[in-house]
């Protein structure tokens, strides 16, 4: 695999779909626990996904998407940020 500067983990051998699992999860949990409990397992599972990888540049990264990523409220029809 080609290194890529924007990478934080180049040389590890992430699986999107091993992503895409942890974020659905954390997407159902969210959904059943208060207090973004989902976003906690969203950060174990990728830990445990990305050989090398730390607890503080996940976080970071699960915060800027939770601050980016907009949610869509069904009772009204427009975007929400939270």
């Amino acid at each position: 695999m080609a290194e890529h500067p924007r990478r934080p983990y180049p040389e590890a051998d992430v699986r999107w779909r091993s992503v895409a699992g942890a974020y659905v999860a954390g997407v159902g949990v969210n959904a059943i626990l208060p207090a973004r409990g989902g976003d906690v397992l969203k950060l174990f599972l990728i830990h445990r996904r990305v050989e090398g990888s730390s607890y503080p540049t996940i976080a970071a990264t699960l915060l800027v998407e939770t601050l980016f990523c907009g949610e869509r409220d069904p009772s009204e029809r427009t975007l929400t940020i939270r």
